[in-house]
């Protein structure tokens, strides 16, 4: 068990706690949620607008 092996305990956990740190560091969570907005914003049509009968745009989904 790894009790009984108290340098490759360490090492597991140094690299567990790499791994952590690089997938949930600021820098990747950020790119995650760019890519979130970059996906949503192509998907968006354009909002057709008409005009009421006193000159007011009303949005035309």
């Amino acid at each position: 068990t790894i009790w009984r092996e108290p340098e490759r305990a360490r090492d597991l956990g140094r690299q567990g706690a790499a791994a952590v740190r690089a997938r949930y560091s600021v820098a990747h969570m950020a790119d995650c949620a760019l890519e979130v907005y970059e996906e949503v914003i192509s998907e968006q049509q354009p909002v057709q607008t008409k005009t009421s009968e006193h000159g007011f745009a009303i949005a035309d989904y």
